[in-house]
């Protein structure tokens, strides 16, 4: 157990197993961040970028209604055809579902 302090890059999958684990039990884990060296990120620009991603569980105060839903699902994959337009690299967009044991899934768009 880290019990709130910094974790290395090299620990992201400790850190989130622990955060997952202490999802799990009786204490819900309200806070996590997760800070981001964004000279890496510019250096590889727009490859570092590996996909859009939209919330399907809500939470954080969001509205879990399905319009909300698929307001969120189309502005993702409205930013990954923008991204691809200027770039010229598809990325994926994914479903997010911090409820699932596999909580990202590839999302295939649904006409408006």
């Amino acid at each position: 157990m880290h019990n709130g302090c910094a974790w290395r890059a090299s620990q992201l999958g400790e850190m989130l197993r622990e955060h997952a684990a202490k999802d799990a039990g009786k204490k819900k884990v309200t806070y996590n961040e997760v800070v981001l060296d964004v000279h890496a990120l510019v250096r590889t620009y727009p490859g570092g970028i590996e996909a859009f991603t939209y919330s399907e569980s809500g939470g954080c105060g969001r509205d879990t209604s399905s319009h909300s839903q698929s307001k969120m699902q189309h502005r993702a994959h409205d930013a990954a055809r923008d991204f691809r337009a200027v770039y010229g690299v598809a990325v994926p967009v994914l479903a997010l579902d911090i409820d699932s044991s596999t909580p990202f899934q590839a999302d295939v768009e649904v006409d408006p």
